[in-house]
């Protein structure tokens, strides 16, 4: 007796998904395949939502990978490279300013259009939401710049040390008027 076995060829796996936005840290990924009944199991360097789901969630950049298994054993993978779009607005913030009893503001820029600004630190006054918050006193200030059309942000330090010591003032010695 001659039996013939014919082996099922092994399963297709393709994934597709849409690239992060910066401001996003979560998208998600979709394997296709022709096994039957298979079975899916997700791995990669962020959180998979569904890790044996045929669609999941992923949060994190880097490569996902899928191993799809049909239900005769026979298996596949495909990857997917997760990458954040879009480009991070620059920032330029002088990194050691002093403030003195006449200049009480430090300043940031970006040369992105559109951006906005939002400083953080222990003695802002007012416009902490613009490039030049007014402060009171020395210590660390972050500012965050963000570009609204994509999500993106930036970010730089800003050192501030205070000078606030009133000048010497000598009126010298006394003097006879005359007339």
């Amino acid at each position: 007796n001659i039996t013939n076995i014919t082996a099922a060829p092994a399963p297709t796996a393709s994934i597709s998904g849409t690239p992060m936005t910066c401001g996003s840290a979560t998208t998600t990924l979709t394997v296709t395949t022709n096994a039957g009944a298979p079975t899916y199991l997700w791995t990669g360097p962020g959180t998979i939502a569904s890790p044996t789901a045929a669609s999941t969630s992923v949060t994190g950049a880097g490569t996902y990978t899928v191993t799809v298994t049909a239900a005769g054993g026979c298996s596949s993978t495909a990857t997917f490279a997760v990458v954040p779009s879009g480009t991070p607005p620059n920032v330029t913030a002088t990194a050691n300013q002093t403030i003195t009893c006449v200049v009480n503001s430090i300043t940031a820029s970006s040369s992105t259009g559109g951006v906005t600004y939002s400083w953080t630190g222990p003695f802002i006054v007012s416009g902490s939401t613009t490039s030049s918050p007014v402060i009171s006193g020395a210590g660390s200030y972050v500012v965050t710049v963000t570009d609204p059309s994509n999500g993106c942000t930036s970010t730089a330090t800003v050192t501030v040390t205070a000078n606030t010591t009133p000048p010497n003032v000598t009126a010298g010695p006394p003097l006879v008027l005359d007339c």
